[in-house]
């Protein structure tokens, strides 16, 4: 077959109007390719730490919305049938509210404890921020060029777990002539620039233990190798130290637009970090939700705090029933624990009853099979030989793996146990000693019943007992093909399911 050219002449041969359709594809085409030069020059020009941090942005991003979009459609799966009522209903999944409503719950909990300390002459907040060592850091802050101490076998949960655990030695092992003293605190994780998480935090202590306090600190710091940018004793105005959180509770809970909120919500949610955590016991977050969503307590609510109106307006009594989970896969119940919370006066009478159930498994061996395994960040021959280095690691990845919280406190003190047996050339067995009977405790909770009661109406105005939830078995949603997948993916992710005019 002769080749030929596609050209001016022979269209014109064939009667095929060349000017009117291929110019403007042409044209099209530079255009597109301009712009792709363009994009890639910009691409090229940026430094390695920048394209570092637009690629982990964009996966975080990613990872938020294929987990938004998987319980997207769990929630369309489900239908929810009032008995009561006989009517069906559809669960709804708005990101947006559930990610409002989570930034006010911990917005109105921190105000609280802000008015418990103000003017409170006993008591001093103090500013914290730990950072995590130069290992888990990529990249330097100041010069934005690569860590030579960077350790690539870390991870951001590893650093988060490091900061979590050193922040609880803070204010649980406080003590003042050997006698714990009680520390109140609020908590909120942020990433730093190069995506390593950094803790921010306020200590509530009694004036006369401030320098107990501070030296407690710096010897955990010192002890646990942290870096530390800020500690600062607020000793006359505390309110200060509500909008000091707040700052970074914002940036972290409170998008403004949705490649924010993505990002942290892919940061937070393939990290395994819990961004605030409280000492304040006010109210359980998802009791206040649903108390709030069927008295509509905050609606119209001007100047005043919506938990504070919840505590003022309900009675809540919790009951809860504690079962442990035997050998025979029997529940066994071990006791009950009633709380009470809110105003007994109040209009609404709250009636909780929780189950928590605990279960012992046993774990130990698959300590063999995590030890064999390659290219982990761990040797073998350097754990058996009694590398405390290489037992750190290997048990962070166990817990990764087994997705289990290790009492590590007890399994390195039976570590030095089995140096120390090596050092005195005692035969002895890593396994024997530390792994052979290694059990985990799991403790699952679960609301089986929840009422509201209005005193007003005299009538139940909730009873969770009256609503029952089932599949949805004519529920599917298939794609022709992947280009039609992808497409949808990217408008559920865009206007038609995130909008921030819906706020």
């Amino acid at each position: 077959m002769t080749n030929f050219t596609f050209n001016k002449d022979f269209a014109n041969e064939l009667g095929f109007d060349y000017d009117k359709y291929i110019d403007p594809i042409v044209e099209k085409l530079n255009k597109v390719s301009k712009v792709e030069n363009k994009e890639t020059k910009i691409y090229k020009n940026k430094t390695s730490f920048e394209r570092y941090r637009s690629e982990e942005i964009e996966k975080y991003k990613k990872v938020s919305k294929q987990k938004e979009f998987n319980q997207y459609l769990f929630a369309k799966q489900i239908i929810m049938t009032n008995l009561s009522k006989n009517e069906q209903l559809s669960i709804s999944h708005d990101i947006l509210k559930k990610a409002k409503d989570t930034y006010l719950y911990f917005y109105f909990t921190q105000k609280i404890m802000e008015e418990k300390y103000t003017n409170n002459k006993d008591y001093v907040g103090i500013y914290l921020t730990l950072t995590t060592p130069s290992k888990f850091h990529k990249y330097s802050k100041t010069t934005q060029k690569v860590n030579p101490k960077f350790d690539n076998t870390t991870t951001i949960n590893e650093g988060y777990r490091l900061l979590n655990d050193s922040f609880r030695e803070i204010y649980k092992d406080f003590k003042v002539n050997r006698k714990f003293e009680k520390v109140e605190y609020s908590k909120v994780i942020e990433p730093h620039e190069n995506f390593t998480p950094h803790l921010h935090s306020i200590l509530y202590v009694k004036k006369i233990y401030v320098e107990n306090m501070k030296n407690h600190i710096q010897n955990i710091i010192k002890k646990n190798e942290l870096g530390q940018e800020k500690l600062e004793v607020v000793m006359n105005d505390t309110s200060r130290c509500f909008s000091y959180l707040l700052k970074y509770l914002q940036k972290t809970t409170k998008a403004t637009n949705e490649g924010d909120f993505h990002f942290f919500n892919g940061w937070k949610k393939a990290n395994k970090i819990r961004i605030f955590t409280s000492s304040a016991s006010i109210l359980n977050k998802e009791i206040y939700r649903k108390i709030n969503n069927i008295t509509k307590l905050s609606k119209d609510l001007k100047d005043k705090n919506p938990l504070k109106n919840v505590l003022a307006n309900c009675y809540i009594k919790t009951k809860q029933t504690n079962f442990e989970i035997n050998e025979d896969y029997d529940f066994v119940e071990v006791g009950t624990k009633k709380t009470f919370k809110g105003n007994k006066n109040g209009r609404y009478i709250v009636n909780v009853k929780k189950e928590r159930i605990k279960k012992e498994n046993y774990i130990g061996n698959n300590f063999f099979n995590v030890l064999n395994m390659e290219n982990k960040g761990f040797k073998k021959e350097d754990i058996l030989r009694g590398s405390l280095w290489d037992f750190n690691r290997f048990l962070y990845i166990f817990e990764e793996l087994e997705k289990v919280k290790l009492n590590k406190k007890e399994i390195l003190e039976k570590f030095e146990m089995y140096k120390e047996n090596l050092k005195n050339n005692n035969k002895t067995s890593l396994f024997q000693m530390v792994f052979k009977d290694l059990k985990i405790k799991k403790i699952g909770y679960r609301i089986i019943d929840f009422k509201i009661f209005d005193k007003e109406k005299k009538e139940l105005i909730y009873n969770k007992k009256d609503f029952e939830f089932e599949r949805n078995m004519e529920f599917e949603f298939n794609f022709g093909n992947k280009y039609e997948k992808e497409m949808y993916f990217e408008n559920f992710a865009g206007n038609e399911f995130f909008s921030l005019d819906l706020v």
